[in-house]
């Protein structure tokens, strides 16, 4: 089986291809229109290509054919940081990390990523000068701008009607610092008690879980697990 790293550019790409051994075998230059003809051969071959510029349609192409993988930029770059730098050894080092194992961006989420910073994501440094995935006007949002937003984007009445029978226009909790006051409305904890607990359903191995959420397994139990006994009774017959 081969393995291809792939260094896309707006026109063309670099191709590196290495064998099972690992030794580079091939290393075409292609132009970008021309996916198909490399997909097919080599096809059952994994490959990996970084998440910038237009990769979308080079993804779909190679993913007919190969188990293609995306990589985040900064770690690559982070990874194989050299004095040297050319489009064959970017593309050779693609491959390499692909071989081991080592990426591990979601394309799904590598594209809702793309489309967040290149949509709505407010272009704005932080006062140290480096720019923050989450923004605002003013730079990087605060704790208490994030706890704010959370209550106002989890109140029932922005997606439909009230459930507590409450009229807008006079609702309190509809004014910009009040949204917390909504019996509907969901704290920053419970949100992330409810990514942890369905990670956990869905059989995510505790360790992982943990390592992912940076807390730890007695915190984790006591106060984000919010499994019901009989869940995790059914889980357990999975396994014994």
């Amino acid at each position: 089986m081969y393995t291809l790293g792939i260094d896309v550019h707006k026109r063309d790409s670099q191709i590196a291809v290495l064998d099972e051994d690992g030794e580079v075998v091939e290393k075409p230059r292609i132009e970008n229109d021309q996916f198909d003809e490399l997909a097919e051969a080599f096809a059952g071959s994994k490959a990996a290509l970084e998440a910038t510029g237009n990769y979308y349609s080079i993804y779909d192409t190679l993913a007919e054919h190969l188990d293609v993988q995306v990589a985040d930029p900064h770690e690559t770059k982070a990874i194989g940081t050299t004095e040297v730098k050319n489009d064959r050894l970017d593309a050779k080092l693609l491959a390499q990390l692909r071989r081991a194992e080592m990426i591990a961006l979601d394309e799904k989420l590598a594209r809702m990523l793309d489309d967040y910073i290149d949509g709505p994501r407010i272009d704005k440094q932080d006062d140290y000068g480096r720019d923050p995935l989450i923004s605002t006007t003013h730079g990087r949002p605060s704790t208490s701008t994030i706890r704010d937003t959370i209550y106002r984007l989890t109140r029932p009445c922005i997606y439909g009607g009230c459930p507590h029978d409450q009229d807008p226009e006079e609702c309190d909790a509809t004014e910009f610092d009040h949204a917390s006051t909504c019996p509907s409305s969901r704290s920053p904890h419970e949100m992330r008690s409810g990514s942890i607990t369905a990670h956990l359903l869905e059989d995510v191995p505790m360790e992982i879980v943990t390592e992912r959420m940076v807390v730890s397994k007695s915190v984790l139990d006591r106060h984000y697990d919010r499994r019901t006994k009989r869940e995790k009774m059914l889980q357990r017959r999975k396994f014994l």
